[in-house]
């Protein structure tokens, strides 16, 4: 027990002991949680809606500000601000005032400001006036490309106590969680983490630390390495950019690995196909003639070489002839594309569409219920629904669940909008 005691990572103290009695306003483990937090200094507190996030931020402005003398900034989304300025601020015994700008700041009365997310980000208020601030409803730290994300690293870094508080995370999303740690500077560093997020490859650095793709029949098993903080082998297997490709990644990582046989088609004849052409072409071929690796990853590097193999999906997948292996899935038609197109976060692992369809189709009728026990953002839901039958579905993530009813209500809205074809079989109908 003392060694794996020994192994766990533990963020450093920076905050303070408070400075007065805590609010009688709290129940007791908000009082708890509220101690902790100050004691920390750069803390995230996940509460979900009802369990007291507002008057714990509260409190914690409140100790910043007896300890410091400094100001105390909280970043909340627009619509939130009455809770603080109106509700729980009066409740506390606080005056908050709603600042847009330096200057505004600088002129306030009380030592206690809130603002909105895009007045820091934009620059409006920069963050050398504050000796503490917190992010309410911090959901734009959970995407790492987002640029709220990126420019919250670099204009908190300075600020000496800061704290998130938001809803309990997903137990699968451990990102958000990384990157929550990121903005406090617990554990890790916001550089080190961008460095993680941004390095080359883990096939470029050390393929031994790689799996095979999905579904994985291999079992790898690899020599345990002398530091366990990155999981990266004392002598790590190495490959060029230039020798290893993109194209040997790709194929070699699949999780279908087919024997030797005939040639494959010549690259120069399909670089005036466009991709489907070319998806089309490569299926009909697997699945009629023979087949060799070497000549598979040749084809997939000729088509890299001319700017023709896409980065974000496999071009030329293995093919095979089993019955039970679908192989035809067009792996990138998830809901993951809408998400992306709205702006919203995107799913850790969404389902392909297409296999959805398929299942639905062979195991039930039209006018049955679907049932998916884990839903996520709804692909299941939302495709049952547009193959005329009813859906059902739980899931944990609140965020996620809302995706999933804005999903299911946008096909049941294009279901029930009538066509012009419908409209006129109803006048020919009604003249009959």
């Amino acid at each position: 027990m003392d060694f794996l005691r020994a192994k766990m990572p533990r963020a450093e103290r920076a905050g303070f002991v408070p400075p007065s009695p805590v609010s009688p306003k709290l129940f007791p483990h908000q009082r708890d949680i509220c101690e902790w937090t100050c004691r920390g200094g750069r803390r995230a507190v996940f509460a979900n809606f009802g369990m007291g996030k507002t008057r714990m931020h509260l409190q914690q402005a409140r100790w910043v500000h007896e300890a410091t003398g400094g100001r105390y900034l909280i970043v909340a989304p627009l619509g939130v601000r009455q809770e603080f300025t109106q509700v729980d601020g009066p409740a506390m015994g606080m005056h908050l005032e709603y600042v847009r700008t330096n200057e505004e700041v600088l002129a306030a009365r009380s030592p206690y400001l809130i603002t909105n997310y895009e007045r820091v980000r934009d620059g409006n208020i920069t963050l050398e006036h504050f000796a503490g601030a917190g992010l309410d409803e911090a959901s734009v730290l959970r995407s790492f490309g987002s640029k709220t994300y990126q420019e919250f690293l670099d204009l908190f870094a300075e600020v000496p106590f800061r704290f998130v508080y938001t809803a309990t995370p997903s137990p699968n999303r451990y990102k958000e969680l990384i990157h929550y740690a990121a903005f406090l500077g617990v554990m890790d560093s916001g550089e080190a983490l961008t460095r993680f997020f941004q390095r080359n490859s883990e096939n470029a650095k050390d393929s031994s630390k790689m799996g095979a793709g999905m579904p994985e029949y291999v079992l790898v098993f690899r020599k345990l390495p002398s530091e366990l903080d990155n999981a990266y082998a004392d002598v790590p297997v190495t490959k060029s950019k230039a020798e290893y490709t993109r194209a040997d990644w790709q194929i070699d990582a699949a999780g279908l690995w087919r024997s030797d046989g005939d040639r494959l088609p010549d690259p120069e004849m399909m670089m005036g196909m466009n991709m489907e052409e070319l998806k089309a072409m490569w299926m009909r071929y697997s699945l009629r003639g023979g087949y060799t690796h070497e000549e598979h990853v040749a084809l997939a590097k000729a088509l890299e070489e001319r700017g023709k193999l896409p980065s974000s999906f496999m071009l030329f997948p293995p093919v095979s002839r089993h019955k039970d292996i679908w192989t035809d899935i067009a792996r990138m038609r998830t809901l993951n594309t809408e998400q992306s197109r709205r702006g919203e976060e995107k799913h850790v692992c969404p389902l392909q569409l297409d296999i959805i369809k398929r299942l639905i189709t062979r195991y039930t009728n039209e006018g049955e219920t679907v049932y998916d026990p884990f839903m996520g953002i709804g692909s299941v839901a939302y495709q049952a629904l547009k193959m005329k039958r009813h859906a059902l579905g739980t899931e944990l993530n609140e965020e996620y669940w809302r995706f999933s009813i804005g999903y299911a209500e946008q096909v049941e809205a294009e279901l029930e909008v009538p066509t012009l074809f419908d409209l006129t079989r109803e006048e020919m109908r009604r003249a009959a």
